[in-house]
């Protein structure tokens, strides 16, 4: 019944915490078990050129509205010592990063960072290592929304740029018509023309650098438009062999 799977997840979840999510795929014929291995992923690419991007608060959609309580510093470190080859030293960059933040807000950082953002990094330099030409992308803009940030999913409403198909969602409230239209025209801008001729390039046509390996910056977008956001190559991540 709903009400079990809904029981069964909720325990799965509670089981999980602070060691990442529950339900992972399982290694099969279709699904290898190196799946989380950038290195191996690239190999694998079928494709010339790819466009990686990301939104810079990517685990707010999953627990900024969870309860304070219901996260604690032993859980952030737990979190941490999993997940990354140096956890003392991200665990007290992190804190050093935002000294204010509170320990929901320091896992939030902690799982985007493991999950999204040094992925994303290590499969760009694992695909130009194969010969792949990679742009790297972020998406900084925050919604004013409390616990959200740029979260998961949050620059859809900007890629599609249809604003009155979102009248009900809060995460854009507060956001003016001036900044929505020219971040939905720089974000639709760069994927369109990346599907059109494989690169992306801002709204006035100029091309997104193209990412190399160690290379120390990557296009972001933000409030104000394109910068040049430097990459945290401060840490390294382990990764999971599935079983």
């Amino acid at each position: 019944s709903t009400e079990q799977l809904l029981a069964a997840g909720g325990a799965l979840a509670k089981a999980w915490a602070g060691r990442g999510l529950g339900l992972y795929p399982s290694a099969d014929d279709a699904v290898p078990a190196d799946l989380f291995d950038a290195s191996q992923a690239a190999a694998r690419l079928h494709v010339p050129e790819v466009l990686v991007s990301y939104t810079a608060d990517e685990a707010n959609a999953f627990i900024g509205m969870a309860p304070e309580q219901a996260f604690s510093v032993a859980a952030v470190r737990g979190f941490i010592a999993g997940n990354f080859a140096q956890p003392q030293g991200v665990f007290e960059a992190l804190a050093a990063e935002a000294p204010e933040a509170t320990a929901k807000q320091l896992m939030a950082r902690a799982m985007t960072l493991h999950q999204i953002q040094l992925y994303a990094v290590e499969f760009a330099d694992q695909a130009v290592a194969q010969g792949a030409s990679v742009q790297l992308f972020g998406f900084e803009l925050s919604s004013p929304l409390p616990n959200a940030g740029s979260a998961h999913c949050f620059e859809l409403p900007f890629l599609f740029g249809n604003r009155q198909a979102w009248h009900d969602a809060p995460m854009l409230d507060g956001i003016t018509e001036e900044t929505f239209s020219a971040a939905a025209a720089q974000l639709g801008g760069a994927l369109g023309a990346f599907i059109r001729t494989g690169r992306a390039a801002s709204d006035s046509g100029e091309s997104l650098p193209l990412h190399a390996p160690g290379v120390q910056s990557l296009t972001a977008l933000t409030e104000s438009g394109l910068v040049q956001r430097e990459i945290d190559r401060r840490f390294a991540a382990k990764r999971q062999v599935l079983a």
